[in-house]
């Protein structure tokens, strides 16, 4: 029984890992000041949205941004959706397209007739 048992480190008490060779991700520092001018200052990623308002650690009341620029960040451009028919026409012209519809339609007929 006595040479089962685990001796030296106590498991789950510590890391064995050391922070030498991490690299953290972008971060940005945004301050908040309430009505009691305290200030509250939180860390978001670079590339996160900041809220305008954030609860104060100190009274727990609504802080305002103290740099209300830092909220104002560009919209990400949105796709807009397109239709199976405006990418055909990106990269064939209309007649181009028409003379297809004929052959494929000529296709299809001369495969039903030969079907049957």
């Amino acid at each position: 029984m006595a040479g089962d048992s685990l001796r030296g480190a106590r498991l789950g008490s510590a890391s064995f890992e050391d922070a030498t060779g991490v690299t953290l991700s972008p971060r940005q520092t945004t301050e908040y000041l309430c009505s009691n001018q305290h200030i509250t200052s939180v860390i978001f990623a670079a590339d996160a949205e900041v809220p305008s308002n954030w609860d104060c650690r100190q009274c727990s009341q609504v802080a305002k941004l103290r740099n209300p620029s830092q909220a104002e960040q560009p919209e990400p451009e949105t796709k807009v959706a397109r239709t199976h028919l405006e990418i055909l026409l990106e990269r064939r012209t209309r007649e181009d397209l028409e003379i297809l519809l004929k052959e494929v339609l000529a296709d299809l007929k001369l495969r039903r007739k030969n079907a049957s």
